[in-house]
């Protein structure tokens, strides 16, 4: 999004200010309290799982309006999930 609202910025730029949220290897997780969810009947915890797919639709509508070539280059994780 922001090679496309803030084309001033530099790939090097954007790549910088997100590089620190690519690292995930050390996180830890655990298993939610169910309790936390009782108040929440009709929330489906599942869909929380699944790839945003209108992220992916968005990243392919600029790649058809700008050509994959202008986005080349960016650290994207969700970008390669389109090709």
């Amino acid at each position: 999004m922001e090679r496309v609202e803030r084309p001033d910025r530099s790939l090097a730029q954007i790549n910088a200010r997100y590089a620190g949220a690519f690292d995930e290897k050390e996180v830890q997780t655990a298993p939610s309290l169910s309790e936390w969810f009782e108040n929440y009947p009709d929330l489906d915890i599942v869909s929380f799982s699944l790839p945003d797919q209108w992220r992916l639709d968005q990243i392919k509508e600029w790649e058809a309006a700008k050509g994959t070539a202008y986005f080349d280059g960016l650290d994207c994780e969700m970008r390669k999930q389109t090709t």
